[in-house]
């Protein structure tokens, strides 16, 4: 049967997302975004665009992408996004038990690598 019409429609959307994943972080830990949130972020990175505005789960947020933060429109609560490279998202043990690291992310042209305590 064919996909659904908004899966078509964005379906070159996810695979970019595919490629790149962004997550932010609360006290609990770092959360992923969704693969259409991830799309929007690196299509800004892309573009040079220092913030934009998006709905996540119903609510309205600010994401600066030079600051690397989202801040939530109604409450101003601000929290720290990052980049996770693809690897990183699903991390492989090494020998010692150990998650392996992750590999480096390029963001407008700088390298980033991102580091994870287990």
């Amino acid at each position: 049967s064919a996909p659904p019409p908004e899966a078509v429609r964005r379906s070159s959307t996810f695979i970019a997302a595919a490629e790149q994943h962004f997550e932010w972080r609360d006290n609990r830990g770092w959360h992923a975004y969704s693969a259409e949130t991830c799309t929007l972020i690196a299509a800004a990175l892309k573009q040079g665009q220092k913030t934009f505005r998006t709905k996540i789960a119903g609510r309205e947020y600010e994401i600066d992408c030079e600051k690397m933060q989202q801040r939530n429109i109604a409450t101003s609560v601000v929290r720290d996004i990052r980049a996770v490279d693809v690897d990183a998202v699903n991390p492989q043990p090494v020998q010692d038990g150990r998650s392996a690291a992750a590999s480096p992310v390029t963001i407008g042209g700088s390298m980033l690598v991102w580091e994870w305590q287990d």
